[in-house]
């Protein structure tokens, strides 16, 4: 899954911190630097949309 993905349902709050981290394979206060990190780097207005369906997270470009 795209990381940029997983961190704008973050910011949504489609997802927990927790959550967030264990789908990018860091620390929960790793995820804060991450975010800083990409919006510093990557200036582009990128929409998602997340929808869950039986327990699973799909989350794709609108």
């Amino acid at each position: 899954m795209d990381k940029r993905k997983v961190m704008v349902a973050y910011q949504r709050g489609f997802l927990t911190l927790h959550e967030c981290a264990q789908i990018l394979g860091v620390e929960g206060k790793q995820v804060h630097t991450l975010l800083k990190n990409a919006s510093d780097t990557d200036r582009l207005s990128v929409h998602y949309e997340a929808t869950v369906n039986d327990g699973s997270l799909r989350i794709s470009n609108t």
